[in-house]
């Protein structure tokens, strides 16, 4: 049975009884997103990375979530949770239904419901629909905007341009230290911003000496934070030795947030392949030309002392993509393994995560890259 301090959690938005997205049933989910991370009892995955995820393999996800989709996004996502649920409009009122899916059998663990007065401000909300296409996760277009670039500036600070709007003052860690211990490199950070549906750069400043940030937001409510630190300029952005975090904050007025962020470092993987660079044959699914004879060894740098790593194997077939079985998997605080791995099958690949822990925090994942796109994992084929 899964410890309840360590489960992994995904909240995907409300929709209406009809299976459509409002404004309202993004708020919902972005509210719970944030309660959820800020209980400090579960791990939430970002849900724009579960757009990102759902996107890529033609999944429609609305709160109507069947028990067949909710296996198979438990499964790609790797979470043990499901949060979704259902808000229907009773005129004056709104009933709002909510529930948490095991996502290992697809059934419905817990439930729970609301009824909420529907004034001018929700009946705002309620008003703007998204309708589900077949097989394309249009619930979640919203959610899925693309960032804008980072703009130009001087040294390691980012001043605030605009009058208004609420200071949020936040600290980069890494291995629940100042990342300033580990790097001066300045931040790249970008917001989910509700009211405008995509993400943005918001005004801040960066103290490289203490890694303290101070950054405005326009307007009262949750928020995503995604945050780069290209600290290894040898490199592009996202390549081993630099770092990523996220997080979720409400803003008020009246009680101006503060908020830490955990950066993990991204692991540098020797062998069988580099990931230092773009990797030759990368490709998702069964574009992947990557190829090697078994036994395979694995070898990446450590990140720190005291570090588990957590390696998993999955049988993965791509045609269309789903993860079907776990081959192998262990912890372990070795930083190598040898793995004889049976042969592929035609259209299927092996998919390799690792993540790295320490003192029951993340410091550490994999990442890939190639000439058409990037990665949270490690494909490839083996043959005899």
């Amino acid at each position: 049975m899964v410890n309840q301090q360590n489960l992994k959690v995904a909240v995907i938005e409300f929709s209406d009884i009809h299976g459509r997205i409002t404004d309202l049933g993004k708020f919902v989910a972005e509210e719970l997103t944030t309660r959820l991370f800020l209980s400090g009892r579960f791990q939430v995955v970002e849900r724009q990375l579960i757009s990102k995820v759902l996107r890529e393999q033609r999944l429609g996800l609305t709160g109507m979530l069947d028990e067949k989709s909710a296996k198979k996004v438990g499964q790609i996502l790797g979470v043990d949770m499901i949060v979704t649920g259902t808000i229907t409009d009773l005129g004056s009122l709104l009933k709002l239904n909510a529930r948490t899916i095991a996502a290992d059998t697809g059934t419905v663990h817990s439930v729970a419901s609301a009824v909420l007065v529907n004034d001018g401000q929700i009946s705002k909300l309620m008003g703007t629909k998204t309708e589900p296409g077949p097989g394309a996760v249009k619930t979640l277009k919203a959610a899925t905007a693309s960032k804008p670039a980072v703009s130009n500036h001087a040294g390691n600070s980012r001043k605030a341009n605009s009058a208004g709007g609420i200071i949020v003052k936040g600290r980069l860690l890494f291995d629940g230290k100042p990342l300033s211990d580990y790097t001066n490199a300045a931040p790249r950070i970008s917001i989910y911003s509700p009211g405008l549906a995509q993400w943005i750069t918001p005004a801040f400043e960066y103290d490289p000496e203490t890694a303290l940030i101070s950054l405005r937001v326009i307007s009262e409510g949750g928020y995503s934070c995604e945050v780069r630190v290209n600290a290894d300029h040898s490199n592009p952005d996202l390549y081993p030795g630099d770092y990523k975090g996220y997080a979720h904050f409400s803003a008020f007025a009246a009680s101006p947030p503060a908020f830490d962020i955990d950066m993990e470092r991204i692991i540098h993987l020797s062998t069988p392949e580099d990931n230092g660079v773009p990797m030759a044959g990368w490709g998702a699914a069964c574009f992947n030309k990557i190829i090697h004879e078994a036994p395979i060894h694995l070898n990446w740098e450590g990140i720190d002392n005291d570090v588990y790593y957590t390696y998993t194997i999955n049988r993965t077939e791509c045609d269309p993509f789903a993860e079907k079985e776990l081959v192998t998997g262990d912890t372990i605080t070795a930083t190598s393994v040898n793995l004889d791995l049976a042969p592929n099958k035609e259209k299927e690949i092996y998919l390799l995560r690792i993540v790295a822990r320490k003192d029951g925090r993340n410091v550490g994942s994999l990442m890939t890259h190639g000439g058409n796109g990037w990665g949270w994992d490690y494909r490839f084929r083996v043959v005899r």
